[in-house]
């Protein structure tokens, strides 16, 4: 019901029923002041038959004379008519014109009270052309007869009365009209409009303006409505603001997984899918309402996904993104059974690490397979009989030596870079100068140098010193000074530069030896790769070098980076932070 009907329920009623009172007393007036005006003849005939009980037997004309006197009755009109109707006397006419008046038996009032003792009636007079209200009673005479005694009174004095009624009855009526005016006007300022104003303000409260608070109104059941919902607003915008606040710590977490997280309802169908699950299987558009089948174009997750569902069981598997990249997904049911999470994560690092382990493995036994093989021969050689051969026995031996030494070099690589690769070791650090660490490599090299005929050449800045694992940045300078050395040319050379560049120390060491084919760069820094084979072993490499150097790097928080070109030699540069 609209405020404008609510209003009117009140005053519409009532109007209502002011105007239908009023026509029902215009029109029940009438008969209302009859019986009045009887009652009041009635009145009047005790007191007036008591004047004339001793006259009624006097002659005609003395009894006319009598009731003639009469007539200053409060406009009263006394008629004395005998039984058979015949006119006595009458107080508004003269001797005369009562003789010459009709019969009155006819009348109904007179019928009335020659039949009962009492009659009455309200007629028009056909004397005096004019409304009365008659009343008429039997009055006993002396003999023992008896004689009707009649009173009357015209209406005008009625229809006088009847007019001020009436003007009485208007004013009424305007004054309950004002008065429900006025009530209603109360009413809408202590009640329609303060409630039409809750009603709008829990509208736009549920309409979303959580903040909106209602004015408290005067009537005390209103203001604590409105208090109430005031209450019930604050509580919903708080509970909104925790849900919405939990909504986005939810969406910050899952935003910052790595692993791909998707939601599910208990139909299968997206509710939710977080950055990382759009990444890993590439997906574009909008998921929430979309099946797995509709959004990853993938079979088998579809099918997990509703077996999930169906069994709540979890499942894990390992499936291929459409990247290429292998992933493993794991798909558990929500604890109400009303949908599934899907966590999928790329573990195509892992399989690299496990394809590099099972390498590892592999270059480990393929390198130490050598150098036992040729200790091997060796000594069953010298077993078989070579030892009584002096020269040749000197000769094995030696060989014997140089694997040994080979093997030696081996497993020495290997623990340097199975140090340098945990990172849950701390090494201990200490205040390092890097310019003294590549003059003790280049001491060490310079021999190595001279026989082969390379130029060593140092440009060494002054670099501060900073906490370093000297141990590891002597391999790193080592390694890099052996390569440049060993795969140069004759007649070439080493140029070794150290500056110092914002806050990190770098180190460059260029030769002008043959060259890395572009081909290999990518690959350069793996265990045991090299890019010739045959000439590696020859110059007594085990492979780990450069693998050391990208490790001694990153475990200072810097980095190693080559530039070559065939025919032309290579430079080597790795950065340092310095704090």
């Amino acid at each position: 019901m609209r405020f404008s009907q609510l209003r009117s329920a009140f005053l519409l009623p009532a109007l209502a029923g002011a105007v239908a009172v009023v026509p029902l007393l215009w029109f029940g007036l009438q008969g209302l002041l009859e019986q009045s005006a009887v009652s009041h003849l009635a009145r009047a005939v005790q007191p007036i038959s008591r004047v004339l009980a001793d006259r009624v037997e006097d002659p005609p004309e003395r009894l006319q004379a009598f009731v003639r006197g009469l007539s200053g009755l409060g406009g009263l009109r006394v008629t004395v008519i005998a039984p058979d109707g015949k006119v006595l006397a009458d107080s508004e006419r003269t001797w005369a014109q009562v003789e010459a008046m009709d019969n009155h038996g006819t009348r109904p009032e007179i019928l009335d009270a020659l039949d009962g003792g009492k009659g009455s009636a309200v007629r028009r007079s056909a004397t005096l052309r004019e409304n009365f209200v008659y009343v008429a009673q039997q009055m006993s005479t002396r003999d023992g007869g008896f004689v009707v005694l009649r009173v009357s009174e015209p209406m005008a004095e009625l229809a006088a009365l009847r007019g001020r009624m009436a003007r009485i009855l208007a004013l009424s009526l305007l004054a309950a009209v004002l008065a429900a005016g006025l009530v209603s006007l109360w009413l809408d300022h202590k009640l329609w409009r303060p409630l039409e104003d809750l009603v709008t303000g829990a509208n736009r409260m549920a309409l979303g303006e959580l903040g909106y608070r209602n004015p408290v109104p005067d009537l005390d059941e209103l203001a604590a409505l409105a208090r109430s919902l005031n209450r019930l607003g604050e509580r919903v915008q708080e509970q909104m603001a925790a849900a919405e606040a939990e909504r986005s710590h939810l969406q910050t977490v899952g935003a910052s997984m790595s692993e791909g997280v998707l939601v599910t309802d208990r139909e299968g169908r997206a509710l939710m899918a977080n950055p990382s699950f759009r990444k890993l299987l590439r997906l574009r558009g909008e998921v929430a309402g979309k099946t797995p089948l509709e959004a990853t174009r993938s079979p088998r997750l579809d099918e997990l996904v509703r077996e999930t569902i169906a069994s709540g069981t979890s499942h894990e598997v390992e499936l291929e993104a459409p990247s290429g990249k292998p992933v493993a997904v794991s798909i558990t049911p929500l604890t109400d059974r009303s949908g599934v999470v899907v966590a999928v994560r790329d573990i195509s690092e892992l399989t690299a690490l496990a394809e590099i382990r099972r390498d590892l493995v592999a270059n480990v036994s393929h390198e130490l397979k050598t150098p036992l093989a040729a200790i091997r021969g060796y000594a069953e050689t010298l077993h078989d009989g070579a030892l009584d051969d002096a020269e040749a026995s000197k000769r094995f031996v030696h060989r014997i030596l140089e694997q040994c030494r080979r093997l030696q070099a081996l497993l020495e690589d290997l623990l340097t870079l199975s140090r340098l690769e945990r990172r849950d070791e701390e090494s201990e650090r200490v205040p390092t100068d890097l310019g003294e660490v590549l003059n003790r490599a280049a001491e060490v090299m310079e021999p190595i140098a001279r026989e082969r005929q390379v130029a060593l050449q140092l440009d060494l800045a002054p670099v501060p010193r900073f906490e370093a694992d000297a141990e590891g940045l002597e391999k790193l300078c080592l390694n890099l000074l052996d390569n440049a050395v060993k795969y140069n040319r004759p007649g070439g050379e080493v140029r070794v530069r150290l500056r110092r560049r914002g806050g990190e120390a770098v180190l460059e060491v260029e030769d002008s030896g043959r060259g890395i084919p572009e081909a290999a760069l990518p690959r350069l820094f793996e265990r045991f790769y090299r890019v010739d084979r045959g000439r590696s072993r020859d110059e007594g490499g085990t492979g780990l070098g450069l693998a050391i150097v990208k490790h001694a790097a990153q475990r200072h928080g810097g980095s190693v980076e080559v530039v070559s070109k065939l025919g032309e030699g290579s430079t080597f540069t790795v950065r340092l932070p310095l704090e």
